[in-house]
């Protein structure tokens, strides 16, 4: 039956995992979606609205009702987009709401003006920068926000635009540990860079190589051990060498 037969018959639209990852990621409710990862969410979730119960096959194909309880669960872990002071410096201007700005003058104003929206317990670390919720409660603050002459400093003048520098999209713990299937203080220990931030590209190789630890604690402890025991014997070997 196709899609448009099935609305007007009052069934669901039946589709594969893959097309609600698609329809995740294009929709607009999150930024990455494989299928791994859909079929975690499925039968991990406590909150995931259509049991396997309720699946139908065809062939070695599942099928999936895309449905308003599909939907309505995607919209509520609809992520936000999650900028620097400067990227909304950079964005505050390109979108008119500003003729300059900058990212002291974005720190200071979330910290100062009573009428921010974002309370600094929502914002991220990554590194030393501080990532900020770009969603609609900001977007309504900057384009009703009153333009004033800030102390000298605060703002200079951009110079002819520039193309955007391509920024290595970085993922938190958490969301990290959702994804593996593994408790939080984990993941940054199985991070492929020691003391740098998990990069989507990362997290999303990880997955589609589905090594023995992902979604085993036990394994992942084993995995953290192996690799301190490889650092430890390095540094010995460096140590001897020098010697």
């Amino acid at each position: 039956m196709t899609s448009n037969k099935a609305a007007a018959a009052g069934e669901p639209e039946w589709v594969p995992p893959a097309d609600i990852a698609r329809r995740a990621v294009d929709g607009g409710f999150i930024r990455s979606m494989n299928v791994e990862r859909l079929y975690y969410l499925a039968r991990t979730d406590p909150d995931w609205p259509v049991p396997e119960g309720e699946w139908r096959e065809a062939g070695t194909v599942k099928l999936i009702p895309w449905d308003d309880r599909l939907r309505a669960y995607f919209e509520r872990r609809r992520e936000p987009e999650w900028l620097t002071m400067t990227a909304i410096a950079e964005r505050v201007v390109e979108a008119g709401y500003a003729t300059t700005m900058s990212r002291p003058r974005v720190s200071v104003i979330a910290r100062t003006d009573p009428n921010w929206p974002v309370p600094e317990e929502e914002w991220r670390g990554v590194g030393r920068a501080k990532l900020i919720p770009w969603d609609d409660r900001l977007q309504r603050f900057w384009s009703t926000r009153e333009a004033g002459d800030g102390p000298k400093g605060w703002s200079r003048p951009l110079r002819a635009p520039v193309a955007p520098k391509a920024e290595v999209e970085t993922v938190p713990d958490a969301a990290v540990a959702e994804a593996f299937g593994l408790p939080v203080d984990l993941v940054p220990d199985l991070k492929p860079r020691r003391g740098k931030s998990w990069r989507r590209d990362d997290v999303d190789k990880i997955l589609r190589a589905r090594p023995a630890w992902l979604g085993d604690e036990a394994e992942a402890r084993a995995e953290i051990a192996r690799r301190v025991r490889t650092r430890a014997r390095r540094r010995r070997v460096d140590r001897d060498t020098d010697g």
